[in-house]
């Protein structure tokens, strides 16, 4: 599925989809959540909802001209957060990409869009920027922290790797504390003994003990011309929703507009 609202960052994010559902082999969903702002839009050209519709079924043809995909189109009135969970669930959506226009203005006040979706919805969601899908997502950056859940990353990571053919770049973090660093060590090991049984290749490489590990993993991830970085959702102790932590949110809004999937463990 693609939520769309006709901006050239959500008409790269179909792109994007596109290509994926093409090498799944997927059915495509082209969803338009219709709210305040496409009423006020609208009104303003004096145009109905069924202007919507005509939209959707352009960028339609285009994507299935284009890719030979099957493609659906939906436009659906309520709240995007709400919606498009709804829309995910009653259509059996197994993954989500989904365009943001960065993090600004009073978003950095009350939270942004894109993460309120992300933490809506129980399927994988890739965040895209304007950065073009290009020669497909070779380079997958696995950070290595703290996580329970990390072998949800490494499934999809595994995943991943098998139908993009990529190279599996691990970023660890380090810690003077001995007992975290052997519990990451052991999480570590896990990691590359599945992906050397999968026969996918992979480099590893350590933060320094005294730098922001969010910062270390971005700059890793640029250096080496990353085409995606995988993270899993954060989980409040007081509170077991899952979450986005503001390292993740740096990630999702870098301006190095290296794609990110967001993976919610539940």
């Amino acid at each position: 599925m693609v939520p769309t609202d006709f901006s050239d960052v959500c008409l790269n994010a179909l792109e994007h989809g596109a290509q994926i559902a093409k090498i799944l082999k997927a059915k495509l969903l082209i969803l338009h959540v219709i709210n305040k702002n496409t009423k006020t839009y609208l009104a303003r050209i004096n145009q109905g909802p069924e202007y919507v519709n005509v939209k959707l079924n352009n960028l339609a043809g285009d994507v299935q001209k284009k890719y030979g995909l099957e493609v659906e189109v939906l436009s659906r009135h309520g709240s995007i957060f709400k919606t498009i969970k709804q829309v995910g669930l009653e259509k059996g959506i197994s993954i989500m990409v989904m365009g943001t226009h960065g993090k600004y203005g009073l978003q950095h006040l009350v939270g942004s869009a894109a993460v309120r979706v992300i933490l809506g919805v129980e399927i994988p969601v890739i965040v895209v920027q304007k950065r073009i899908f290009g020669e497909g997502i070779k380079k997958i950056v696995l950070p290595i922290s703290l996580d329970n859940d990390f072998l949800v990353k490494l499934d999809w990571v595994v995943e991943m790797a098998g139908l993009f053919n990529s190279e599996i770049l691990i970023f660890q973090m380090d810690s003077p504390d001995k007992k975290i660093r052997s519990a990451m060590d052991n999480i570590r090991k896990l990691i590359t003994s599945k992906l050397h049984m999968e026969n996918i290749p992979f480099q590893l490489k350590e933060s320094d003990k005294n730098e922001n590990f969010s910062k270390a993993l971005l700059n890793y991830a640029i250096v080496n011309r990353a085409d995606m970085i995988i993270v899993t959702l954060a989980k409040n102790k007081l509170d077991p929703l899952p979450m986005l932590s503001t390292e993740e949110e740096m990630l999702i809004y870098s301006s190095s507009q290296i794609p990110v999937m967001c993976l919610n463990p539940a």
